[in-house]
């Protein structure tokens, strides 16, 4: 994966805040919560916030179907200079390639961290990770995301507010 500025790189978390990390009980919350725990999945992408931050790169979080449909997304970014989007989430196949999509429609780089987000099944998470491929943009690793952005991986990580 070619090198990351940080100062031209966001971290987009889909979908996470109400439905999934946070305190509500619907029958999505509880399937996708089981998931991302069984994964390792919000361990994954506190690291990616960790390393983030402490690069002073933009960190964004978007709820509903599509982080762009509905919201500022597109301005907060343009205004910060971003051309690279970080994406992570629920669902892979719903909002995180739906992001994926809109991201590339709008000439951003989406990069979609493979093991930062899932679908209610591996093959749905698989078949979304092989469309963004192949048709919108990159599916490296967290590890993989970290090293472009020349972060340490490594040391003690702080929690995020």
């Amino acid at each position: 994966m070619d090198r990351l500025d940080p100062a031209r790189t966001a971290l987009v978390l889909v979908h996470m805040v109400k439905g999934v990390a946070g305190d509500v009980d619907t029958p999505f919350s509880r399937l996708f919560r089981q998931r991302a725990e069984e994964a390792g999945l919000l361990g994954t992408q506190q690291r990616l916030l960790d390393r983030f931050r402490a690069a002073g790169a933009m960190v964004v979080r978007g709820q509903g179907a599509s982080g762009f449909e509905g919201t500022s997304l597109d301005t907060i970014l343009r205004v910060a200079g971003v051309a690279n989007l970080v994406l992570a989430g629920i669902a892979t196949d719903v909002a995180v390639e739906s992001t994926a999509r809109a991201a590339c429609d709008l000439a951003y780089r989406p990069i979609v961290v493979s093991d930062g987000c899932l679908s209610d099944t591996a093959q749905g998470h698989a078949n979304s990770l092989a469309v963004i491929k192949k048709w919108f943009g990159e599916t490296p690793t967290a590890d993989e995301v970290v090293s472009a952005m020349g972060i340490p991986n490594g040391g003690p990580a702080h929690r995020a507010a």
